[in-house]
């Protein structure tokens, strides 16, 4: 295997619906297959970067090595963070059409209700996204929840990324609040946001020496 193979794989790896539940609907030996795959591209980074570095620096140490390593996150993490954004996708399915009226008769929605789709137009790249007017129009769209299943962790800019952060980031931003003022569909929508971060976030956090 070449870095070039490496890449495809883990660009096919980072999909969405690339989760060993998902696979498991065709061929109950695809979860183990799939595991096996994310578990060799985890073992050929290290490996990789491990070499290369004790030849570029005649002998670092494993932990200086992680220092500059690519991230490679854990293939359990990894396979638990793309279950969960499958699970929320497969929720955002089940919001209806009188759940996107009910949001849009709002002319004054709860703060938490508006944070919470403020990170949807952040993440949809939305001009002012934190505007309750640009919202409404990002609503309005028909296939706005067809638009939210095609976007994946590596189009989040770094910019959206701490934008969004920022506000997940609230101590009252939890399930059960948004649920209390948002209803079912908050929830959803406020499960897919979180998902898709949490991906992210496993996707370019910087590699750590073994046992950190």
């Amino acid at each position: 295997l070449d870095e070039a193979d490496i890449k495809r794989v883990q660009d096919i790896l980072a999909t969405p619906d690339m989760t060993p539940q998902a696979v498991s609907k065709f061929s109950t030996a695809a979860p183990i297959m799939l595991t096996w795959v994310i578990a060799l591209v985890g073992v050929w980074i290290k490996f990789k970067v491990y070499t290369t570095t004790q030849g570029e620096t005649g002998g670092e140490t494993e932990a200086e090595a992680s220092a500059h390593a690519t991230p490679t996150p854990n293939p359990d993490d990894m396979a638990q963070a793309q279950a969960a954004l499958s699970e929320a996708l497969a929720g955002l399915n089940k919001v209806r059409k009188m759940d996107i009226m009910e949001v849009k008769a709002m002319k004054t929605p709860p703060k938490m209700m508006q944070d919470v789709f403020t990170c949807i137009a952040t993440l949809k790249v939305v001009p002012q996204p934190d505007k309750w007017g640009s919202i409404l129009k990002m609503l309005s769209d028909t296939g706005f929840i067809r638009s939210l299943h095609t976007i994946g962790w590596q189009d989040v800019s770094e910019r959206e990324a701490k934008r969004v952060d920022a506000i997940l980031a609230s101590p009252d931003m939890t399930p059960e609040a948004v649920r209390q003022i948002g209803g079912p569909a908050g929830d959803i929508f406020f499960a897919w946001v979180v998902a898709l971060m949490n991906l992210r976030a496993l996707m370019t956090r910087p590699a750590q020496a073994e046992g950190e």
